[in-house]
């Protein structure tokens, strides 16, 4: 959606810009000319510089796709984007920030943060219990065991959360995986396995 956006919009840089353009065309691996040309063109609200600062993200990543405060700089952005907008045409615009995780999890894939942020928008905006189950177990898969930890709290989380409805065989299986990351939480399973009547492996 972004692209095609960027596409119909022939975005040309204003008298304005034309410092900060100097600077990322002399030297684009510079981060801090990118965060500060990005910063002065989101300063406005208005349509034009909104799509115009997509843009200059879009550049920005291009030059420097390990860098993750673009990346988190521009994932945080759309995500707001979503949340706060009154789109015609919600489900784009929530596949376009998917998309956007997606690629960015191709250079980010070692950033806890990004996988936490990434399910939490699936589970909070768009309410895919499936999908957010799939990221979480990518990023155990991803990440090193002393950073499990944080994603597991995440995954408990989303386990309970009422709003949407896992369901108790999944969250069964998830509390299973758990302990045997952390024995200490057996208790936690017990009581889950009772409450849906499986009380010979609750026994076990």
């Amino acid at each position: 959606e972004t692209k095609q956006k960027q596409k119909q919009y022939k975005w040309v840089p204003e008298e304005e810009d034309m410092e900060y353009e100097v600077e990322v065309t002399r030297n684009p691996y510079n981060l801090k000319s990118w965060l500060s040309y990005v910063s002065f063109k989101s300063s406005s609200k208005s349509q034009a510089s909104i799509l115009s600062t997509d843009v200059i993200y879009e550049r920005a990543i291009r030059a420097l796709p390990g860098s993750y405060k673009l990346w988190h700089g521009y994932l945080d952005r759309r995500v707001r984007r979503v949340r706060n907008s009154v789109s015609p045409d919600p489900e784009k615009s929530r596949s376009s920030v998917i998309s956007l995780f997606e690629r960015a999890l191709v250079s980010m894939h070692k950033m806890p943060r990004v996988w936490l942020d990434y399910a939490r928008f699936l589970r909070s905006e768009c309410g895919k219990v499936t999908a957010t189950r799939r990221v979480l177990d990518r990023a155990l898969q991803a990440l090193p065991l002393a950073q499990h930890d944080i994603i597991w709290k995440e995954y408990l989380s989303f386990i309970s959360d009422e709003s949407i409805s896992v369901p108790p065989v999944t969250a069964l299986r998830v509390l299973r995986r758990h302990v045997s990351h952390d024995p200490g939480a057996v208790e936690e399973l017990v009581d889950a396995l009772a409450a849906e009547g499986c009380w010979l492996e609750a026994a076990t």
